[in-house]
């Protein structure tokens, strides 16, 4: 009698320990998931690669932000504010957590017409935010990349650095 008393010990023991194990690590997982949205929504993102082409071919040594291909979001109000690098966009976007990644699909964009020879990327930039159903954020690299539906990375963005 004295076995399976300590068998159901050991095994109540064993239960709690996993459900305590279990716990800890749902709430590391929201608490990463928290630190990700925090960093989403505290810098201002700046586009480092569209389609695969990385974006240092173009100049942007005046570091003007409105010269600057960014976004700047909040995943709290699902509002954006930014610049294609020449026209200035604003709008909404659906917002919701799965594992790994952010589902986020973009409303219509607000965007401005000027005249743009210099920004020959604007309009694959905005279809491709469009296009845009999850994001990620790397950690290791403080990079955040925009996906499309089958899972491939049409944009990369990365902290922008102060600018005037």
């Amino acid at each position: 009698m004295k076995v399976k008393q300590s068998l159901n010990y050991v095994f109540l023991l064993l239960l709690i320990t996993m459900g305590l194990i279990a716990c800890t690590s749902n709430n590391e997982e929201k608490n990463m998931s928290e630190h990700k949205k925090e960093l989403i929504n505290h810098y201002t993102w700046q586009l480092t690669y569209l389609n695969g082409h990385e974006m240092k071919n173009y100049d942007f040594t005046d570091r003007k932000l409105e010269s600057i291909p960014h976004l700047k979001m909040n995943t709290d109000k699902t509002f954006v504010l930014g610049s294609t690098g020449c026209n200035r966009l604003s709008g909404a976007f659906n917002f919701s957590e799965s594992e790994e990644r952010f589902h986020l699909v973009f409303t219509p964009l607000a965007v401005t017409k000027k005249f743009c020879p210099d920004t020959p990327y604007e309009q694959d930039f905005l279809k491709l935010l469009h296009e845009t159903e999850y994001v990620t954020i790397d950690l290791n690299d403080l990079t955040m990349s925009f996906k499309n539906k089958n899972g491939e990375v049409t944009m990369t963005f990365s902290i922008l650095e102060e600018v005037s």
